[in-house]
């Protein structure tokens, strides 16, 4: 992601500029839905020479992506929500535990400083999704690895604060922009939609 002025851009590869539609990659990928993560590896929802490579927002690497601009009202909105397709280049790649770090200190130079801004912008995009009624719950993964000897390695993984709960609000704020923008456009889209709980009396 990237900020201009007032403008955060998200960017998410497009894999559609490396697979034609009705192609065979295509519709294996279709028949799979996606990656499946098991103990033992993955089971991959495209070829991992396109999800690991030519297809991967790798640093230093000029990539095909599409981009999503949005500013953040003052009561945390995104407003002027647009989709642009774009070709960029990382700067820098971060593992979780890296961006982490540099959003805790007061260093890290202009990452830090953007890893930063962004934490604040989607602290008042989550504030304002509890105030509209949604429901944040913290709890943690449990990865289970067994390499090739058969030896098991079970580590817990939190996954709420920090760089982790930056890049889910952040997927929050995106998806849920592009499903209001798909609408405003009457673009054909798949939405994906929680049912009212049982029970529970409208209004």
């Amino acid at each position: 992601f990237a900020f201009s002025g007032d403008v955060l851009h998200v960017f998410i590869s497009d894999v559609a500029a490396w697979v034609p539609r009705r192609s065979g990659v295509h519709a294996e990928a279709l028949r799979r839905v996606s990656t499946v993560y098991l103990p033992e590896g993955k089971l991959p929802m495209l070829p991992p020479a396109l999800a690991d490579g030519a297809a991967s927002l790798l640093e230093g690497q000029d990539r095909p992506a599409l981009c999503f601009a949005f500013e953040l009202g003052s009561d945390g909105a995104p407003v002027g929500f647009e989709v642009c397709e774009a070709t960029i280049r990382v700067d820098r790649q971060l593992s979780y535990e890296e961006a982490s770090a540099l959003m805790a200190s007061d260093g890290g130079g202009e990452v830090g400083a953007l890893l930063r801004r962004a934490w604040e912008w989607m602290q008042r995009h989550k504030a304002r999704r509890e105030l509209t009624g949604a429901l944040t719950l913290s709890r943690s993964e449990v990865r289970v690895h067994v390499d090739e000897a058969g030896t098991v390695d079970i580590r817990r993984s939190e996954v709420t604060g920090g760089s982790r709960e930056l890049v889910s609000e952040m997927m929050v704020a995106t998806c849920a922009g592009t499903a209001t923008y798909c609408q405003d456009q009457q673009i054909p889209c798949i939405y994906r939609v929680q049912p009212r709980p049982h029970g529970l009396n409208p209004g």
